[in-house]
């Protein structure tokens, strides 16, 4: 008996390794856009006229796969570049771009761009992708681009707002007017716990008042302006120091004896009224919080506060 060949059996398996090959198309074509989850903010959101700031541009690959490579095109229209702090890779001498390189899943890659705002309120805008500086938006190899962007508003009120960014040669000490007066009779003064943070302080009406989780009544013997501190957009620190002047005409039902704080921050509160005590040679307070008030003449006093928060502070009779 003479066997015939399976012609059909071969040209279908032939046929179906074209078709798999076919909707498989050229490497790549189809590969998952990566899981990225965008990081945004301004270091801080309010600064002096002429004072450093900085925006914060990041992601987390939030994915089970390597990026084998990661870019950052920024536009700083409307910006004075001063420097970048990149959490890894490199950026360009003018700021306008980052290579990251590889990131792996669960993993963060971020930078602080420094810069000087030259409008009231300035935005700068970036946008991560996967395939090269100047790619930006034209990067269409299977849609991986992720814009960012984080606005930084100029006060020239140096009476009741100052705010900067404290890079590693900068001052650690953010202050508005300490000149006590009837017409500003509150000042507020920050000295950062650490570099490349943010900044900023806030007194005088315009303030936002603290939650008072107290009695009503407790609530009433609040007095003075707000003192609203932001430092590295929140968090918990070792332990900072501000300092708050009160001018005689808001204090009510205290002295530098009696004088505490009340300390609204993370939907909860705290009264500062230990008194600070240190060690022989050390700055830093045995334990934390307290304060230390000082008699300024004429019925103005003084409180140095250190405490780990940040937060609204307003005094207490």
């Amino acid at each position: 008996m003479i066997r015939r060949p399976i012609i059909r059996r071969v040209s279908y398996a032939v046929a179906s390794s074209l078709l798999a090959v076919m909707l498989l198309g050229p490497a790549g074509a189809n590969a998952a856009i990566p899981a990225l989850d965008e990081i945004q903010y301004p270091a801080p959101a309010t600064v002096g006229a002429g004072e450093l700031a900085a925006v914060v541009f990041g992601v987390t690959n939030s994915g089970k796969s390597t990026v084998s490579q990661l870019f950052l095109d920024v536009d700083l229209d409307g910006w004075t570049f001063y420097t970048a702090y990149p959490s890894q890779g490199t950026c360009t001498a003018d700021g306008t771009g980052c290579t990251f390189g590889q990131l792996k899943p669960k993993k963060t890659a971020s930078v602080i761009i420094v810069l000087t705002p030259t409008d009231a309120s300035a935005t700068v805008k970036g946008t991560f992708n996967t395939t090269g500086l100047g790619s930006g938006s034209d990067d269409a190899s299977h849609g991986d681009q992720w814009d960012v962007e984080a606005t930084v508003t100029v006060s020239n009120d140096a009476q009741d707002v100052a705010g900067r960014f404290i890079d590693e040669d900068g001052n650690p000490i953010v202050q508005n007017s300490q000149a006590l007066s009837d017409t500003n009779p509150h000042s507020t003064k920050v000295v950062a716990p650490q570099e490349l943070i943010g900044v900023s302080v806030q007194d005088g009406p315009d303030a936002a008042e603290p939650v008072c989780y107290l009695t009503a009544a407790e609530c009433e013997n609040l007095f003075g302006d707000p003192s609203v501190i932001n430092v590295a957009q929140g968090g918990t620190f070792p332990g900072f120091q501000i300092v708050i002047g009160f001018d005689r005409s808001e204090i009510v039902g205290a002295n530098a004896n009696t004088l505490t704080i009340y300390h609204e921050y993370d939907s909860t509160y705290e009264i500062i009224d230990t008194k600070c005590s240190f060690t022989p040679n050390s700055e830093t307070p045995k334990s934390l919080p307290c304060l230390t008030v000082k008699n300024l003449g004429g019925g103005d006093l003084e409180a140095t506060i250190w405490t780990t928060h940040n937060g609204v502070m307003k005094g207490l009779g």
